[in-house]
């Protein structure tokens, strides 16, 4: 993948600095994709016509048929297998980035606008909404059933819009839950997200109904509590779909499943010691361990710090009444073993496991988002026609990181992703490093070539001068010496000296020839 990665031959601080990410190892051939679908469709409407059975193959195939398997084939595989150097890779976030400019940001953001508008006026009625006794009557079969409001009550236009914007957003968000369950089918009771958004939109209508009627009911404002808790805990699950706010969101996720986890191993000690309380002080005037809810509830407070103790033992203690704290040894002993194990030992070993591991917990948050945005795009993909992923399908990426974008254009990406020019920085720097050192290899092993060929070619040049002294019958100094004295004919044309202005001419006549060539 890093040969997909190109930049420009200048200074990376050069405003004409470019990236240029190719994604044909990842984006799909469209065609094939058309062709695949279209084989699909003759093998099912054969096997129809024909009354066949179909195979195990076949099955797996109309799995498939809704939603392709030329659909982001190669990042699903990464999140398959765990992939993360490969999900994080400098192309891989190019492509999810081009990606989610294209549409991804658009749907989410629609999405998001949509729930946003029926968070708001849930959040006005809440807060606006009285919920004293005298306006609302009880509920029906109760022991105190009382009907304090005999007419329907009165809402302004305002008020009366936000009831029916919040109902009618309530259920068109039913709705597009039943139309993803009917498409999921058992993959969407899978998700935690669903259960939660189903309780929140049933119990939205539960809390709303009433002021349809005109007579609020005790009950409804229950479930408000409940509805504005997780409508707000939801519209933070939203963030985790965006680079910059969706890492420490899923981190959070994280966290709060090991702390659970943790929790549930060491519910234990918290009923242990909710009981030796209630058994020695259910009969004290606080009324804290009264009974054994309450006493569990006193116990996780007093596990957070709030142990309250010079008014819970130690005026009981000192006030010289045998009735209050009555079993004073054993619950002085009791209390030191519940400081030593709860607040120091528990709260440590959560905080520990909360921030100990923090890379690691990084790190698993990280692949859980980029795994996410996959199923994201995957899910979309699916349900666009082939004339649109045309349209907004691009073979290559390129970024120029040194140019200023537009104000519009800086907030959208600071608010829905991270530094578009480098999806990640620093694997993006080791990248260009290691193609620079690659093109260094490469120019020096061009050079390595060039000086064989030159080697040859002076091989051959020594070949053709050594026949041509063989044939001119020229000999060399070492085989005209005898011993000191020079032949007569060397002495003739000036001894060596001559020897060497034939050589001379040879190398000249030689060279000219190179030249001509």
């Amino acid at each position: 993948m890093n040969r997909c990665i190109k930049t420009a031959d200048c200074s990376p601080k050069s405003k004409d600095y470019w990236i240029k990410y190719e994604f044909k190892y990842l984006q799909p051939n469209i065609n094939k994709r058309v062709e695949y679908e279209q084989k699909i469709k003759e093998i099912f409407h054969e096997k129809s016509d024909n009354n066949k059975q179909f195979t195990p193959d076949d099955r797996t195939v109309s799995k498939s048929k809704g939603e392709s398997a030329f659909t982001l084939p190669a990042l699903n595989s990464m999140v398959q297998y765990n992939r993360v150097e490969c999900l994080r890779h400098p192309v891989s976030t190019a492509y999810l980035q081009m990606k989610w400019n294209a549409y991804g940001r658009w749907v989410h953001g629609i999405n998001l606008f949509i729930y946003v508008l029926g968070l708001i006026p849930l959040t006005y009625l809440v807060c606006s909404t009285d919920t004293s006794p005298i306006y609302h009557n009880e509920a029906r079969g109760s022991v105190n059933e009382t009907n304090r409001i005999q007419s329907p009550m009165e809402y302004s236009t305002f008020r009366m819009v936000m009831i029916l914007l919040l109902t009618g957003l309530s259920v068109g968000q039913l709705m597009k839950e039943l139309v993803q369950m009917y498409q999921q089918k058992a993959k969407y009771f899978m998700d935690a997200t669903n259960v939660i958004e189903w309780i929140l939109y049933v119990s939205t209508l539960l809390y709303v109904t009433p002021f349809l009627t005109g007579y609020p009911i005790h009950w409804q404002f229950e479930f408000g509590s409940v509805t504005v808790l997780l409508a707000w805990f939801n519209l933070l699950l939203f963030f985790q779909r965006f680079d910059v706010t969706g890492i420490y969101v899923v981190m959070f996720l994280v966290i709060l499943k090991t702390l659970c986890k943790v929790l549930a191993l060491f519910s234990f000690l918290i009923v242990a010691f909710t009981l030796s309380f209630y058994a020695l002080l259910h009969n004290e005037e606080d009324q804290s361990f009264s009974t054994p809810g309450l006493s569990a509830l006193r116990v996780v407070t007093m596990t957070l710090g709030e142990i309250n103790y010079v008014e819970m033992f130690l005026a009981p203690f000192v006030d010289g009444d045998d009735s209050t704290l009555h079993y004073p040894t054993l619950s002085f002993l009791l209390l030191i073993c519940f400081i030593v194990v709860m607040p120091i030992l528990l709260m440590n070993l959560l905080i520990g496991l909360a921030v100990g591991d923090i890379a690691e917990v990084q790190s698993n948050a990280e692949l859980q988002r980029l795994a996410m945005q996959v199923q994201l795009h995957t899910d979309i993909e699916g349900k666009l026609s082939v004339r649109i992923l045309r349209m907004i399908d691009k073979d290559e990426l390129v970024i120029w990181p040194n140019r200023k974008c537009g104000p519009v254009a800086k907030i959208m990406g600071r608010f829905t992703a991270k530094d578009e020019a480098v999806p990640h920085a620093n694997e993006t720097v080791l990248s260009i490093t290691d193609r620079n050192i690659d093109h260094l290899h490469c120019e020096i092993q061009k050079q390595k070539d060039r000086l064989k060929d030159m080697q040859v070619t002076l091989v051959k040049q020594h070949e053709l001068l050594r026949l041509i002294v063989q044939k001119m019958e020229i000999q060399s100094e070492a085989d005209n010496q005898d011993e000191g004295a020079l032949p007569d004919y060397q002495r003739h044309f000036g001894g060596s000296n001559a020897y060497s202005g034939v050589r001379n001419k040879l190398i000249a006549a030689n060279a000219f020839k190179s030249f001509m060539k």
